[in-house]
């Protein structure tokens, strides 16, 4: 299957037909001036839009292995280059945050409905009862979306099933 971009575009304008409303950054937005949390966690930083949503004096954790950001943060920002199972394996937020739990995590990584599990799977460990776990893209637009390769799902949007 190859990717065209085209019909990213056109996939884009279908997703926003089918799934109105306010767009995913600015729904983060509203739950970091709600929340006001301590830390924040994001797998998948890609290129910072939404890692730089995080305002003083959250710390913000952004874990991804090829981010494309340019280290211009409101506030204390770490950017640990490597994917979300080797941050698990060999570290812990601790080393990041002032304590052992995070307050608001979001979950964007790979695309992919297993990673995204492991993913979830892994921030349980480190999670308080009044952590906020969001999760993004995970309800496949049509039935060919969660079929194309990391790369269109990336475009496309989807670790759902």
């Amino acid at each position: 299957m190859n990717f065209d971009p085209r019909e990213a575009a056109m996939h884009g304008i279908v997703a926003s037909m089918r799934f109105p409303g306010p767009d995913y950054c600015e729904v983060l937005r509203w739950l970091h001036q709600d929340l006001l949390p301590e830390s924040y966690l994001e797998i998948g930083v890609f290129r910072g839009h939404s890692l730089s949503l995080a305002m003083p004096p959250t710390i913000a954790l952004g874990i991804d292995p090829c981010p494309e950001v340019d280290d211009r943060w409101r506030t204390e920002t770490h950017v640990p280059r490597m994917p979300s199972s080797e941050f698990f394996a060999k570290h812990t937020p601790e080393e990041f945050f002032r304590t052992d739990r995070f307050s608001f995590a979001f979950v964007d990584g790979l695309h992919q409905f297993e990673q995204t599990i492991e993913d979830i799977f892994s921030l349980e460990v480190y999670a308080q009862p009044e952590s906020v776990v969001a999760v993004h893209d995970t309800m496949p637009l049509d039935e060919k979306t969660p079929r194309g390769t990391a790369a269109q799902n990336f475009i496309r949007g989807t670790s759902g099933r």
